[in-house]
């Protein structure tokens, strides 16, 4: 009887060391209850990350938008003006070729630069081209000296720079023969009269001179 109690309280012994060693293994804190069996293992904190059981915040997977640069400003074209049409005077209208005429412009845009052309009717030859001076009213006045003009029509015209759009037009008449002054005649003309001019005086002459002779003959 005593070995079997003794038998018992050995194999009772063995059993509890065995589960106290047992239990102090399988603790997921590796803590074991009694005294002086407390062992706290040493954990590393990673900044960021957390602690074993506690992994730390999650960082976030929405991707940052990129700033919008603002958008420069952009300047509006300046539109440019549409060129005032005006009027046109020629005179004199119809004038021998080496006349003087005058072309007055009145009613187009102030300061606008102009082109003044007058072109013959039966070629489109460029007789004449000027760039008039026009004034803050939008009128101006130039003269052309027609010598060189061909006897014809012509036609004188107002042109907006850059694009040479037309603005006004009047008709021009050049009679006569180039070179010679606004006396509505030409060379021919001339040559003709001073011809005429010489046969009379030679006649005349011719005249005295034979009654010269009979007077002579009868006082003889």
């Amino acid at each position: 009887m005593r070995r079997f109690t003794a038998f018992a309280t050995a194999t009772g012994i063995a059993l509890g060391v065995l589960l106290l060693v047992a239990a102090f293994i399988t603790t997921p804190s590796g803590t074991a209850y009694g005294a002086g069996l407390l062992v706290t293992p040493s954990v590393t904190v990673d900044p960021g990350r957390g602690t074993p059981d506690d992994p730390g915040p999650v960082p976030s997977r929405t991707p940052t938008r990129a700033a919008t640069p603002a958008a420069s400003p952009t300047t509006a074209p300046t539109a440019t003006p549409t060129p005032r049409r005006g009027t046109l005077v020629v005179a004199p209208t119809t004038a021998a070729a080496g006349a003087e005429v005058t072309v007055t412009g009145t009613g187009f845009s102030a300061n606008a630069p102009l082109a003044l052309a007058i072109e013959a009717d039966t070629d489109g030859t460029t007789a004449a081209y000027v760039q008039p001076s026009v004034d803050g009213s939008g009128n101006f006045s130039q003269r052309f000296a027609t010598a060189g003009f061909r006897p014809g029509v012509y036609t004188v015209s107002v042109h907006a720079l850059p694009n040479t759009q037309a603005l006004a037009q009047a008709k021009l008449t050049i009679s006569g023969t180039p070179g010679l002054p606004n006396t509505g005649t030409g060379i021919a003309d001339d040559r003709g009269r001073t011809g005429q001019l010489a046969l009379a005086g030679i006649l005349a002459a011719t005249m005295l001179g034979l009654a010269g002779v009979a007077l002579r003959r009868r006082r003889a």
